[in-house]
């Protein structure tokens, strides 16, 4: 989970660096939501532990994005975790709540927005 929250947070920054050449620069720092708080707990430690050692430094620049406030990592209910209907088998009423969250019929309870 940590090395796909690290290639999702290189994904976020490429997209900040394109938004940033149209001078269109994100104010915020660039929130990822993950279900697993061992992740979270690596990511926000900012720095490698003796049980992490074995992961591949490239891995470790999550640790510097969260600690330069780049990109922030917050938890997420299994229960609202959309992706989870892409990559888990789910009861009917979660598959349900998951696809139409990911097809857009629904705006997730985790996401405040303001239609002006």
């Amino acid at each position: 989970e940590f090395i796909v929250a690290t290639d999702c947070a290189k994904i976020a920054l490429y997209l900040r660096s394109i938004l940033d050449e149209l001078s269109l620069s994100p104010e915020n720092a660039t929130v990822i939501y993950e279900d697993n708080t061992a992740a979270i707990e690596m990511a926000n430690s900012q720095n490698p532990t003796r049980r992490t050692r074995h992961m591949d430094i490239k891995n470790m620049s999550l640790l510097q994005w969260c600690e330069n406030n780049e990109i922030i990592l917050l938890a997420i209910s299994t229960s609202d975790n959309a992706s989870d209907g892409i990559t888990n088998v789910l009861s009917t009423t979660l598959f349900h709540r998951h696809r139409d969250t990911l097809f857009g019929h629904v705006v997730p309870s985790y996401v405040s927005c303001t239609i002006q």
